[in-house]
């Protein structure tokens, strides 16, 4: 009978084995330490050391090497992904505070956002650039108060520059207020309603209606009807409830800006400036900003939260399924 010549086989461990291997080496050391005997010195995981020479990794002690490999893990897990209108996303902005400036709001104090608590968002469109714009679930904790001349002036500016801190650029390529669609941002001629003049109650004799060719001087505009819709929808329906959002962390709805101006004319001698929201019921209302009454002008003030929308790039990766209860974890 011939014997068959038996070819040894090189034994090349896999670099999941070895991440399991140095987990449970982590896991044995640690309960090691866990028991050991009263009244001896214990050490952390994090005060272990760890020569990170010839693994690649960043850490050096044993629990940033944990973290390290659990979130490579994670990573390892996510595939990109082609959201659609309604999905869900977790993301996390990239600023936790930011002071609101009162040069741009008009307001008598600073007033500090956390953009870091807002960290859900639903899709609310798919761009033909293969982006996507997403609305954040919640509404921001702190409102933010415009008042004024001032106020009305940089009133949609600023909201997008408060808008932009809410942007992450690991994942993100842009961001607006909610109901920003190309209105005038910052008025450069403030000549209707800076006190100056009454002319606005002379020429301009209606509210504001579509989108007139002064909105460049304050007049107003019904841009803002494109995000509204476009949220409505992805919620759900037609129905301005959809438009509803709630305090983060609550289950409050809460009155929140959009990105657009709105003037009131009630006569040559009585008309004002605002800006627009979205109440509690999701109906779009205007908060007055400046008013001319009977031979005097008048500063107003308004508080509401943000609900920005953020643009996600093309090519970003997730775990999850995109639903409510298992969003999309941006990796």
């Amino acid at each position: 009978m011939r014997i068959r010549n038996i070819k040894k086989r090189k034994f090349k461990p896999s670099k999941k084995v070895l991440i399991a291997g140095f987990i449970g080496f982590c896991i044995a050391l640690c309960l090691w330490i866990g028991f050991a005997t009263p009244n001896t010195i214990l050490y952390a995981s994090a005060d272990a050391s760890y020569d990170n020479t010839n693994s690649e990794m960043k850490s050096d002690n044993v629990q940033d090497a944990l973290d390290e490999l659990y979130q490579c893990a994670q990573d390892k897990e996510a595939v990109a992904i082609t959201p659609k209108v309604g999905d869900y996303i977790k993301m996390t902005p990239s600023t936790s505070s930011y002071r609101a400036e009162p040069k741009y709001t008009g307001a008598d104090s600073t007033q500090t956002i956390t953009p870091t608590e807002l960290n859900l968002w639903r899709v609310i469109r798919v761009n033909a650039d293969g982006t996507y714009d997403a609305v954040s679930e919640y509404v921001s904790s702190t409102s933010v108060t415009f008042q004024g001349k001032t106020g009305y002036q940089s009133f949609v500016y600023y909201l997008n520059v408060l808008a932009s801190k809410y942007e992450n650029p690991k994942y993100t390529v842009g961001s607006r207020i909610m109901g920003y669609n190309g209105q005038t941002e910052f008025i450069t001629d403030t000549s209707y309603f800076d006190g100056t003049s009454t002319k606005a109650g002379d020429e301009w004799t209606s509210s504001t209606s579509g989108t007139p060719d002064e909105e460049y001087l304050g007049r107003g505009d019904s841009l803002y009807e494109t995000d509204y819709n476009l949220v409505k929808a992805a919620y759900g329906g037609t129905d301005n409830r959809y438009a509803i959002a709630n305090k983060v962390g609550t289950t409050t709805a809460t009155i929140y800006w959009l990105g657009s101006r709105d003037y009131d004319w009630g006569g040559s001698t009585s008309f004002g400036f605002g800006g627009r929201s979205v109440g509690t019921s999701g109906s779009i209302s205007s908060n007055a900003l400046r008013i001319y009454s009977i031979g005097s002008w008048f500063d107003f003030s308004g508080s509401r939260a943000l609900r920005p929308i953020i643009t996600l790039g093309s090519w970003i990766k997730a775990t999850g399924t995109g639903t409510s209860g298992n969003p999309y974890v941006l990796k």
